[in-house]
């Protein structure tokens, strides 16, 4: 049997997709690593809280930012084909105070405070 990253892996190449979005909490990514490679690209959802210039990452509310995260990518008419596109549509679509950044295989949710 093929580990179940290599499955998932494979699932998704045949779906035609070449993103997957990873909103998986850090303890739950280090069990079983998601990685890019063999045509699909794999974003990991990364929360940061920004003050004064300085960031924070967010563990306590990281899941409230994946489920925005989650909510506007579920609530598009079509699936985004690019990284690109996909910060185009959260950066659109998460609210005031929310940016998006690429950074690599990140996509950094920052959320700017007083």
């Amino acid at each position: 049997l093929r580990p179940l990253a290599q499955e998932l892996r494979a699932e998704h190449a045949e779906s035609g997709s070449p993103l997957m979005i990873d909103c998986r909490s850090g303890g739950y990514r280090s069990m079983m690593a998601m990685r890019s490679g063999d045509g699909v690209r794999v974003l990991e959802v990364a929360p940061v809280q920004e003050r004064d210039g300085v960031r924070k990452v967010i563990s306590h509310e990281a899941k409230r930012y994946r489920g925005l995260v989650t909510r506007v990518l579920l609530g598009l008419e079509r699936a985004p084909a690019t990284a690109d596109e996909v910060v185009d549509a959260l950066g659109s679509g998460l609210g005031a105070g929310l940016e998006v950044e690429l950074d690599g295989d990140r996509l950094v949710v920052v959320d700017r405070v007083g």
